[in-house]
């Protein structure tokens, strides 16, 4: 099973007084400590992550059962440790939206952009010699996430739209981002990421937000 998970940042409130950590709770602790040396934007979507995980692991599994340790890889990817390695996850935000990918299918990575975003531009040297061919993100089951409330939350199945412009930059981007975070070797890693594509089921689709926003994402899945 592999979901995605996709959430507007701009109904998310950091406010623990009214529904305060529980010692123990995961993995909320781990985001928690995370984000006590993170300050504004980045501690509230640090937290959200914590939150939106936890969420996604209550339809994985019974909280018993849940994966109890979360540790950093050399390049950065959070991952659950050995003994819990049946469970994947990634995480990309764009603006005001956060998306997490969680599979029990093997290593993921995911990616999301604004479809109007200019910002990588200037980035178009990662891409040279890289030329992926992605299909319809049609299959995955897509849900909003409507609410984190820190306890259970509450989600509703979605759609996404498919893409067509398969030559774009936007999407060969999402790809590579997608790729290099599937194989926890970050940017750094680019000019071997044209040698993984045929290894990689490569998915994308259009999310459109509440103010119409469109975003791009792209998932990508170990064969």
């Amino acid at each position: 099973m592999t979901r995605l998970y996709v959430f507007d940042m701009r109904e998310y409130k950091v406010n623990r007084e009214d529904n305060p950590l529980k010692t123990g709770d995961y993995p909320l602790a781990f985001f928690e400590e995370k984000a006590k040396g993170e300050r504004g934007a980045r501690r509230a979507l640090t937290l959200a992550e914590g939150e939106i995980l936890h969420l996604a692991l209550l339809e994985f599994c019974e909280k018993e059962n849940a994966p109890k340790t979360i540790e950093k890889a050399e390049f950065g990817k959070l991952k659950f440790t050995k003994t819990d390695k049946n469970i994947k996850f990634s995480f990309s935000h764009s603006a005001q939206i956060l998306v997490l990918c969680v599979s029990d299918e093997g290593e993921v990575g995911v990616d999301v952009e604004k479809v109007d975003s200019k910002v990588h531009k200037g980035a178009a040297r990662f891409l040279e010699g890289f030329y992926p061919t992605t299909l319809p993100l049609l299959s995955t089951e897509v849900f909003e996430v409507t609410e984190l409330p820190h306890t259970v939350g509450r989600v509703a199945k979605t759609a996404l739209e498919e893409v067509f412009s398969e030559d774009s930059f936007l999407l060969r981007w999402t790809a590579l981002e997608a790729v290099l975070k599937m194989s926890g070797e970050g940017l750094a890693a680019y000019k071997s990421a044209a040698s993984l594509l045929p290894f990689i089921n490569l998915s994308s689709g259009i999310y459109t937000s509440k103010n119409s926003d469109k975003y791009l994402i792209t998932l990508a899945k170990k064969l």
